[in-house]
């Protein structure tokens, strides 16, 4: 990587790590290009020259959290990324983890959780659990697949319904039903 590349990724990196700042005390409306050029220490045509506008660095922030939020998950839980079976307690604690990090994140980005949900980033890890899970219960591999996928659509609209406040139980219900789902429980018991 060049000096060019170099300072280039870093100030981008700034101006991102700027607005993830300010959003922690802000909505992502009140934040205007002059404030994160001010606080970031560089001249608006900098901000211009890396991003057309706040909203584009907020889905720069989004990014970033989810790269950190999976590579997290990933080192934490190194089972899920190999040909490793699942425990239930594994799982349980994938789960609970999982949830943990939703239910002490939901005020910090709303956006992010969102992203963090719906973003194709985070599948892998989704699905690849989730097919671990139900194989498990059920050895075809195939179906084992095109289930979990169902079932990972499934989780991730409970789950952003549950933090928009629109479904209301408990943190500990919600994990019961995600692993009922997950190890293809009927009926679910919560």
């Amino acid at each position: 990587m060049n000096k060019f590349e170099i300072k280039r990724q870093h100030t981008m990196h700034l101006i991102v790590k700027t607005v993830g700042e300010l959003l922690l005390n802000k909505e992502s409306q009140e934040i205007t290009v002059s404030e994160v050029c001010n606080k970031a220490n560089i001249y608006r045509s900098t901000f211009y020259f890396y991003f057309s506008s706040i909203d584009d660095v907020i889905v720069a922030v989004n990014s970033m959290h989810i790269e950190e939020t999976k590579k997290h998950l990933y080192e934490k839980f190194p089972f899920v990324s190999t040909a490793q079976i699942i425990t239930f307690e594994q799982a349980e604690s994938v789960v609970n983890y999982f949830v943990d990090i939703l239910v002490n994140n939901k005020d910090f980005v709303p956006y992010y959780l969102k992203d963090l949900l719906n973003n194709s980033l985070f599948d892998d890890f989704i699905v690849n659990f989730g097919e671990k899970c139900l194989l498990l219960n059920n050895p075809s591999i195939a179906e084992s697949r095109v289930f979990a996928i169902g079932i990972d659509y499934t989780i991730k609209r409970m789950l952003l319904n549950w933090l928009k406040g629109d479904i209301k139980l408990n943190k500990e219900k919600i994990e019961v039903i995600i692993l009922n789902l997950l190890f293809a429980k009927y009926p679910l018991s919560i």
